[in-house]
């Protein structure tokens, strides 16, 4: 797929004009279009013509397009001064998206390919709306639909819990060798979306944003780490439809539910060393919507690390509604760090007020050092007279709705105050009770990397 481009800038057909049959193609001004090998558009409407180009010369006047197949849509025409000629959408780009987009026989499921045509198993969440008092009878869209000023169609949920794979398909099994960004990078590693194996592990935050962010190339941009606001509108989906999904929380069991068992990893139950199981091999119980349509292992097996949600001495950062200087959360994953949003809000811990974790709008706690918990149902909340945010942060379930804490299955929420901690989401194979879709871990810096922290990759439908 040829790259395309944004707002298709024009430029026009040279003095002199073109017949139908010539492979140059003279133009005012090339460098306005994408480089060589592209596609552009000459002329509007139903007659238009689109050309193939392999070169481009804009070293004289008038610029060239050269190595052209004329009518690689449309009929070969011939063309005066000045007609049009700009990158469009072709019918090329969109039969080309289809084509890396294969339906499966689940519904919801796709089948969308990388860069290289490998295949990554997908669960489509088609947009919808979310506010703490309608819930998802708001007429408010949920930040996880808002990718920098844009309203998308939905997410492409990564189905299953990443693997890295190289550029013919073939999964990396070594545990020690693959958290590098020089095998990623140049080794042509990257993410990948699929059942039955050991999820990586032992990977840091940054190697996790690479990983997916590998998957993108010829033309295709939509993949990144899964964010915090697309793993906040599943749960609260799986809340407002009453869905707990069992997971592996003990070692290749849900002490919940003892019956859930998955294959795990080493072969071998126990109550130590490594419990993660091969991804969705718990069954249908232990996917977000409990069939083998869902997403599995939000809960348990490996925390996963998300983008878009840190702390910065206790102050809470998200991904916001655009790119650059944003005023609001979204779901803008291309955007710089720098210009995440800052929320104006913090994650509070007060020894001396009964040790709870209190979400502030100012910083009024000690910074805490040592890790600290409390059950997700049971965070406090202390807004100013006239501030706001609970509803944000609701929505990106980060607090819950006081409901207490069995609505949220005894999920935890985990914090450290000082320095930047960067979220992971669902808990592992050892967290019991605390492990589930609404289990937040803001304890770690972004280095972190040991046996149980994993990630999972996600693309966006615009």
């Amino acid at each position: 797929m040829y790259p395309a481009q944004a707002l298709s800038p024009k430029t026009a057909i040279a003095t002199g004009g073109i017949n139908s049959s010539v492979t140059t193609v003279i133009v005012d001004d090339a460098t306005v279009l994408p480089d060589a090998p592209n596609i552009v558009t000459i002329g509007t409407g139903h007659n238009a013509e689109v050309i193939k180009y392999t070169g481009k010369d804009t070293s004289g006047t008038p610029h060239e397009l050269t190595g052209c197949t004329r009518a690689f849509e449309g009929v070969a025409a011939s063309w005066a001064a000045g007609t049009p000629v700009y990158r469009g959408l072709a019918a090329y780009d969109i039969n080309t998206i289809q084509g890396r987009i294969v339906a499966h026989h689940l519904p919801n499921n796709y089948l969308v390919a990388d860069k290289d045509n490998n295949y990554n198993h997908m669960v489509y969440i088609p947009r919808f709306n979310w506010d703490e008092s309608n819930g998802f009878s708001s007429a408010e869209i949920h930040p996880a639909f808002i990718v920098n000023e844009t309203e998308a169609r939905g997410i492409m949920v990564g189905k299953y819990q990443a693997c890295l794979i190289n550029a013919a398909g073939a999964v990396q099994t070594s545990t020690t060798t693959r958290n590098t960004d020089a095998l990623i990078t140049t080794g042509g590693l990257r993410a990948a979306s699929l059942p039955r194996y050991d999820p990586q592990n032992r990977i840091d935050y940054d190697r996790a944003v690479l990983a997916c962010s590998e998957m993108n190339g010829n033309g295709i941009t939509g993949w990144h780490l899964m964010t915090n606001a697309e793993w906040a509108a599943i749960a609260l989906w799986c809340k407002h439809n009453s869905i707990t999904p069992f997971g592996n929380n003990n070692y290749g069991r849900d002490t919940d539910n003892r019956s859930i068992v998955g294959r795990l990893a080493d072969g071998v139950f126990g109550t130590s060393g490594e419990g993660r199981w091969l991804t969705g091999s718990g069954g249908a119980l232990t996917s977000h919507d409990r069939t083998m349509g869902g997403i599995f292992d939000l809960h348990g097996n490996v925390w996963e690390w998300v983008m878009g949600l840190k702390t910065v001495e206790g102050k809470i950062h998200v991904l916001g509604n655009k790119n650059a200087s944003p005023d609001a959360a979204g779901n803008s994953f291309a955007a710089d760090e720098a210009q995440w949003w800052d929320t104006g809000w913090y994650t509070h811990y007060d020894p001396d007020a009964g040790a709870v974790i209190t979400l502030h709008d100012a910083n009024a706690g000690v910074l805490q050092s040592d890790s600290r918990s409390r059950n997700f149902g049971l965070l406090d909340f202390h807004a100013s007279a006239g501030a706001t945010g609970r509803n944000m942060l609701q929505q990106l379930a980060i607090i819950g709705d006081a409901a207490g804490a069995a609505v949220y299955d005894n999920d935890t929420f985990y914090m450290r105050s000082t320095s930047t901690r960067v979220a992971l989401r669902g808990g592992s194979y050892f967290n019991g009770a605390n492990a589930g879709v609404f289990a937040v871990n803001l304890t770690l810096e972004r280095t972190a990397s040991i046996s149980s922290f994993g990630f999972r990759p996600a693309f966006a439908v615009i």
